[in-house]
């Protein structure tokens, strides 16, 4: 059992009792034929004080721990824009763990369990009009921006209006927002609002849709830091993983050496492989990272993956 627990337990049932008889110095005063027993037990007040304060420094040095793992170890700063991604730079292998499969009452510590291993954290936002499901919103990322300021927060739209949502999700505190070509006439003044409000872009493409010449002339125009392809319908997690649609993330990546691409549905240490050959860099896993066994080495092997076709993609290039 925690020792401090113990201190603290024993100094707050003793509080009241600073007044005992026993094996202590006694000190009498006669005042108005009136005898006034004073008692007071120096040991026990040096355990009261003692005990309090190393309780309360175990809380500032777990306080402490929590923000430097989930701040130094991620490589993407919420604070920091310098460390977003930036066409010029290489590829890096991005997990990005779905909160949508994490357990909803104990979120905050969901996170923390998978952001010492992974990059980003992944937030699905369904509006229930362009996908059936209905989700979070703004509050949520609001909520886990108050958790930490530093989390890279990854938030994906599924919504009908996408414009509607720029200023508030960029309120709450989103890192990246992306948005459905298939949800709005006017892509790319979606696309200029995300990044004037802050925020990293991302485009995504349902499985049916294509690789589109809108598409292509929004990232030669730099208006895109990221294209999500789905590999499952959006508005559902545990799906299984679509491989019909690896030939667009193949075209991509052909077209755009550096540029981040992202699956999300049924990724796994089954389906990664296939995933990351195709040319993807950024993964995003629901279900099975939050119900694995081991967190931690469900996301080294999904990352070990990505980061070897990098290398080979890499190696090739310079033949």
């Amino acid at each position: 059992m925690n020792p401090f627990f113990l201190l603290r337990q024993f100094s707050v049932s003793c509080t009241p009792r600073f007044l005992i008889y026993k094996n202590t110095r006694q000190l009498k005063k006669k005042e108005n034929k009136k005898t006034v027993l004073i008692t007071v037990s120096y040991p026990l007040c040096a355990i009261l004080f003692l005990s309090r304060a190393l309780f309360h420094l175990q809380i500032r040095i777990e306080e402490t721990r929590k923000k430097t793992v989930t701040t130094t170890m991620t490589g993407f700063d919420h604070q920091d824009r310098s460390t977003f991604l930036n066409l010029a730079s290489p590829l890096q292998a991005i997990i990005s763990p779905s909160i949508l499969a994490s357990n909803f009452a104990r979120l905050e510590e969901e996170c923390r369990s998978v952001l010492p291993t992974a990059q980003w954290l992944h937030v699905d936002v369904m509006d229930g009009h362009f996908v059936p499901n209905i989700s979070i919103g703004p509050c949520v990322v609001e909520s886990l921006r108050r958790c930490s300021p530093h989390w890279f927060l990854d938030v994906h739209l599924m919504v009908s209006a996408p414009a509607q949502w720029v200023a508030a999700m960029a309120a709450a505190g989103a890192s990246q927002y992306t948005l459905h070509l298939e949800a709005t006439d006017d892509a790319a003044g979606v696309c200029r609002a995300v990044r004037a409000a802050g925020m990293q872009v991302g485009v995504a493409l349902k499985p049916g849709t294509e690789v589109t010449p809108l598409l292509l002339q929004l990232l030669d125009d730099g208006l895109v830091d990221m294209v999500l392809i789905m590999t499952v319908e959006p508005g559902f997690g545990g799906q299984s993983f679509m491989h019909a649609v690896l030939p667009k993330v193949t075209a991509l990546r052909q077209r755009y050496a550096n540029l981040s691409i992202e699956v999300d549905g049924g990724l796994s240490a089954q389906t990664i492989e296939a995933a990351a050959a195709a040319g993807a860099n950024v993964i995003v896993a629901g279900t099975s990272v939050f119900k694995a066994a081991d967190r931690a080495a469900e996301i080294g092997v999904l990352k070990a993956c990505v980061e070897k076709h990098i290398a080979a993609g890499l190696q090739q290039q310079k033949l």
